[in-house]
């Protein structure tokens, strides 16, 4: 009996002496082995970011800007990120990817501008980001099927846009026709902005997509003053189609009003003069001069 208490001992004395050698960075160490498989099991969980980093999250525009039924994706720059989410609800037709933070679809329902906080998650940091989302109507525009000569006034031709065979849907029209009664811009492309003295009835709105009658070929984006950025600009469409179509405007360049527009619409003589615009090419607003005794379009523009 005294003999196996001994030996007992001794391997215990033994069993101690082996782990005082050891330190915690030997590899067969006890402890060295519990650290390995707790490390293993983090990385197994199969996180692509570790538990307690802080997430980051950057759009590229604080503001975006679309209209009805138009494929919206939103995507931005994120590292990271666990979980997103977004207050308030987005508009009906809209998601948030819960990993990377997208948003995605189409809206059929017009919004003004609002604002959606972004938040993204990794255990208990976040970081969050602002965005506004705007969603306008679309507008459309066409071209009359009759002619006018230059004897025509601007409450007469927002008459004859709004009963015209070619209006394509039952919303209200403006004839693209300015005189004393409207402008785009009383100085070069509008410098005082949208003010009262600049935009006066004017037929666009700041900010808006028009379309061809289709409501899907897009002719161009107005800017903040309300028009588009050229009257030449690569950027615009044909408003109607390919084909040429000479319409009265009385829009000189930078969209201030022409002294040429048949004595503000009410004459129809051979010695007075009216720009004209051409959905044929790109001068849209101002491409030629015509007498007033010739026929022309009116360019009819949705409100």
């Amino acid at each position: 009996m005294k003999r196996l208490i001994l030996i007992s001992c001794l391997l215990i004395s033994f069993s101690f002496c082996v782990k005082a050698k050891r330190t915690p960075f030997d590899p067969n160490s006890p402890s060295s082995f519990l650290t390995s498989l707790l490390v293993s099991t983090t990385t197994f969980s199969g996180s692509s970011s570790s538990s307690g980093t802080i997430p980051t999250l950057s759009f590229q525009s604080q503001t975006y800007i679309y209209v009805l039924n138009e494929t919206i994706s939103i995507n931005p720059s994120v590292a990271n990120v666990r979980s997103c989410e977004v207050t308030p609800n987005l508009p009906t037709g809209l998601v948030i990817n819960n990993s990377t933070c997208s948003i995605t679809g189409s809206v059929a329902t017009s919004q003004s501008p609002a604002t959606y906080s972004v938040k993204a998650r990794n255990g208990s940091y976040s970081s969050e980001s602002n965005i506004v989302i705007s969603i306008y109507p679309v507008y459309r525009m066409y071209v009359t099927s009759t002619q006018f000569t230059g004897n025509i006034t601007i409450t007469a031709a927002d008459t004859n846009c709004n009963s015209n065979a070619n209006k394509p849907n039952s919303g209200t029209y403006k004839a693209m026709l300015v005189g004393s009664t409207r402008r785009a811009c009383i100085t070069g492309y509008c410098l005082n902005g949208t003010s009262a003295i600049e935009n006066f009835d004017w037929v666009f709105k700041p900010y808006a997509s028009y379309f061809r009658t289709d409501g899907t070929t897009l002719i161009g984006k107005t800017d903040m003053s309300a028009m588009f950025s050229s009257i030449t600009s690569s950027s615009i469409i044909r408003p109607v189609s390919n084909s040429t179509f000479y319409y009265w405007t009385g829009i000189d360049t930078g969209y201030t009003n022409s002294s040429n527009n048949c004595s503000s619409w009410n004459s129809s003589s051979a010695g007075s003069f009216g720009i004209v615009g051409n959905s044929g090419t790109l001068s849209m607003y101002s491409n030629d001069v015509f007498a007033c005794n010739t026929s022309n379009y009116l360019l009819c523009v949705e409100q």
